[in-house]
């Protein structure tokens, strides 16, 4: 469906698939140089009641990812990782799914971060805004985390 690279050299790529208008399965996967350093997504109802934004992150031994879901009326998908500049997320049409589009990012490391993620109409007006703090942990301990409700 998608892929790319991020500024860290990891190749991704992000899948979705509409099973239901309930039932949405989303997926990014990380390779570094060939080998895999992150996977993860989220499956559920396309977006959750009366928001915009679904979000749903995890973390690797060495890496952060984000799969974000958006409602058609978000035209721009920003995401900030901590204090680094906020970066413009390629959004990527769900077959079956109504207009609802699917983005991933990602980044190395595994330091507590601020992610603010920002969806905005086509003329760059702010729609929603999530906020969500991830914080350490120890390696090999369960990923990821739902945010939206």
């Amino acid at each position: 469906m998608g892929r790319g690279t991020f500024t860290g050299g990891e190749e991704w790529e992000i899948t979705a698939l509409a099973v239901s208008p309930d039932q949405v399965m989303t997926f990014l996967m990380v390779t570094r140089e060939g080998v895999r350093v992150f996977g993860a997504g989220m499956g559920g109802p396309a977006l959750e009641e009366n928001r915009l934004l679904s979000l749903s992150w995890g973390r690797s031994d060495d890496f952060t990812g984000l799969v974000v879901r958006a409602a058609p009326s978000v035209a721009r998908l920003l995401v900030t990782f901590g204090a680094e500049k906020p970066t413009e997320l390629p959004l990527f049409g769900i077959p079956g799914c109504d207009g609802v589009r699917v983005a991933g990012f990602g980044t190395a490391g595994t330091q507590n971060v601020a992610i603010t993620v920002s969806g905005r109409d086509r003329h760059g007006d702010v729609l929603e805004t999530q906020d969500v703090f991830v914080s350490s942990r120890p390696a090999r301990s369960p990923d990821g985390g739902w945010t939206g409700s």
